[in-house]
């Protein structure tokens, strides 16, 4: 019985899709800070980077507490803490 006892229930496939998105955009962001030289558009790609991050982040929580995790929180690391986008 232990193995219906961890059963949650899946994300839905259009949260998934959309977190898939939200990454995708994360590492873009991080790409586009990266490459950008002029001074102008340096705290653009900064807003832009931070922007995209929080977004992923609160999607990923938001699955979590779909699945039903501890508080809204994600299973393993919180997604914030890390400097850089998981990598596919």
């Amino acid at each position: 019985m232990a193995h219906v006892e961890n059963w949650r229930p899946p994300v839905p496939d259009d949260l998934v899709a959309m977190i898939d998105k939200a990454r995708r955009d994360w590492l873009a962001a991080r790409n586009e800070f990266d490459a950008v030289t002029d001074p102008d558009l340096i705290d653009h790609a900064i807003y832009a980077m931070h922007a995209a991050e929080r977004r992923y982040v609160y999607l990923m929580r938001m699955a979590a507490r779909l699945r039903g995790g501890r508080r809204g929180e994600p299973d393993g690391p919180d997604p914030a803490s890390t400097e850089s986008p998981p990598q596919p």
